[in-house]
């Protein structure tokens, strides 16, 4: 039976380790998803790295595909090819996430997890995030990110700082009512929020996202923060909390797929949604000139 993701859309199965008939341990998949990105980002050929770093082509092959652990000597090699801040640093850190033992979750609380999640969403086919409380980061708009991290209030400090760009998949984003009507921080609270609203619009109108609306009466437990689907060649769950993010993949996503296709089951059209972002951002607009 197949994995649900979007409606209409089946889930490929879990990606399996080789040999051993058993899914991929999630910090494996987490660490060859954020390479793989991190070279097509970079226009390279697995072939055109082989060369430069001296290794196999078979090699990083099973390293991006997840069916073999990232070495230290490798990931040192790698973080200098792409030529990333503390190489050493970030190569210890990519060693862990890929060595972890088993289990289909892995929390990713290293400081730079936002870089990395980030290089994984701009990579991905399809994404598709939920939220019961925020605007979903890649939805922000520059005015209210800046808002949002000066008042100290994004749930770390580079969270928000991944707009979405022309180069990522098109987003569906399943938001609670309450997200709507919930104000931002600051005397101009309600005119950032009308922006912010705004932008919603505008990021549907253009086609670069489909908002649905979850109306509160439904009284569906979405997540706090925001949890997302990235699909592509694998399928990876990442739900972000205050310290960081946590993946799944295979059996352990279940709960988190549930939870995407119980919300857009419950969720208002496209054409709802709009006009209840619609109202919502003129309530807003009209706080502005409210005594």
């Amino acid at each position: 039976m197949p994995l649900v993701g979007l409606p209409g859309r089946a889930v490929p199965p879990p990606l399996l380790a080789a040999g051993t008939g058993c899914p991929v341990p999630a910090g494996r998949l987490v660490t060859a998803t954020y390479l793989t990105a991190l070279r097509r980002r970079r226009g390279l050929r697995v072939e055109d790295v082989c060369q430069a770093i001296g290794l196999r082509t078979g090699h990083i092959e099973a390293i991006e595909a997840a069916q073999t652990r990232l070495d230290p000597i490798t990931a040192q090699r790698l973080m200098g090819l792409y030529r990333l801040p503390d190489p050493a640093e970030r190569a210890s850190v990519l060693v862990r996430l890929s060595g972890e033992p088993g289990g289909d979750v892995v929390r990713d609380e290293d400081a730079r997890w936002p870089e990395r999640l980030a290089a994984i969403e701009a990579a991905a086919g399809r994404i598709t995030v939920c939220s019961g409380r925020h605007i979903p980061p890649l939805l922000r708009s520059p005015l209210c990110t800046h808002v949002l991290a000066r008042t100290g209030t994004t749930e770390h400090p580079q969270a928000a700082t991944r707009p979405l760009t022309d180069g990522h998949a098109r987003v569906t984003a399943v938001l609670c009512g309450s997200v709507l009507t919930r104000g931002l921080p600051g005397a101009a609270g309600h005119a950032v929020m009308a922006q912010q609203l705004q932008h919603l619009i505008d990021l549907t109108d253009s086609g670069r996202a489909e908002i649905r609306i979850v109306p509160q009466r439904r009284l569906l437990a979405l997540p706090y923060g925001s949890l997302t689907e990235i699909g592509g060649d694998r399928t990876l769950y990442a739900e972000e909390t205050t310290i960081g993010v946590v993946y799944s993949a295979g059996p352990g996503s279940r709960h988190a797929r549930q939870t995407i296709s119980t919300a857009l089951r419950h969720a208002c059209s496209i054409s709802e949604s709009l006009t209840l972002l619609e109202q919502a951002r003129t309530r807003n607009a009209s706080s502005l000139s409210s005594p």
